[in-house]
């Protein structure tokens, strides 16, 4: 898929504007350049980053109902879907990365956007005296330890968003037989078709099996 089918997609959900699709090659150019010394992102995929990691990551401002809530993405790598969510209009986003040669990058590329990014160069379990809407995630960590770590930072009412892939129903099952008790929905992803987008709310940490409607 390339970048004017890309952006035809993500004008399905999303009224993308010309400075906007300005920002995201920016970003692109950045993030390739960068990639020559870090290795940010794979060759194969730096090869198709427009449905790769743009609109892999676009995709969940589908879900996103209000841009002005404050989100965090958990290990967030080269930006994504952090940046991304930025750049289309996500007002206040903090990025949680514990690699000083990623935040290196981070820092700079985060200048593109028009909104609040803040950088946490430290791990989750590190982050104090904050609490979050929305935590993103994309390739980071098995459901079971994510949440297991991370559930303390949700606001009341705050909820997962995040990338999985084919593993998803498995590591489901993980995070039950952690006890943790959640509710749950699943959407297919748009850029791939083994992807998934699951929207989650922990409730307790006690094991309840079949509740899966949010």
């Amino acid at each position: 898929m390339q970048k004017n089918d890309v952006i035809t997609e993500i004008s399905k959900f999303h009224n993308i504007t010309e400075g906007e699709i300005s920002n995201l090659e920016k970003f692109i150019s950045i993030l390739l350049d960068y990639n020559q010394k870090l290795n940010l992102i794979g060759s194969s995929t730096a090869k198709d980053v427009w449905m790769r990691h743009i609109l892999d990551s676009a995709q969940l401002l589908e879900f996103i109902s209000d841009k002005n809530l404050i989100m965090a993405d958990f290990g967030t790598g080269a930006g994504f879907p952090g940046i991304i969510l930025s750049i289309l209009g996500v007002k206040n986003i903090y990025l949680v990365e514990k690699s000083p040669r990623k935040c290196q990058f981070l820092r700079e590329a985060s200048k593109i956007s028009e909104n609040k990014i803040n950088i946490l160069e430290k791990n989750i379990q590190d982050i104090k005296n904050l609490r979050f809407d929305i935590i993103v995630s994309r390739a980071f960590a098995p459901l079971d330890k994510l949440l297991n770590i991370s559930n303390n930072l949700l606001s009341n009412n705050g909820n997962y968003l995040l990338l999985k892939g084919k593993n998803l129903e498995k590591e489901l099952e993980n995070a039950k037989k952690e006890l943790i008790k959640y509710k749950y929905k699943i959407f297919k992803s748009r850029s791939s078709e083994e992807g998934n987008i699951i929207r989650l709310k922990v409730k307790c940490a006690v094991k309840l099996n079949n509740w899966h409607n949010l």
